[in-house]
């Protein structure tokens, strides 16, 4: 990230992403657009980390996101 063509850039602590809590009811908001992202969003969330699609119950934090848009 530091390196990229990104003029500007945000640096934060790690700590910070365990405020962007996903839930289920988010991750529906998701993936109910349909597109190629959010499908492969369903499959990777839904299926392996946090695992809504067995557990709707499971909580997830948003760290790449974060990082990825600072």
């Amino acid at each position: 990230m530091l390196r990229s063509r990104i003029r500007e850039k945000i640096m934060f602590p790690l700590d910070i992403c365990n405020r962007a809590v996903l839930t289920k009811a988010r991750f529906d908001e998701v993936i109910a657009t349909k597109a190629p992202l959010t499908e492969r969003y369903k499959e990777d969330h839904g299926l392996r980390y946090p695992g809504f699609l067995k557990n709707p119950t499971a909580t997830g934090y948003l760290w790449d996101e974060l990082a990825g848009h600072g």
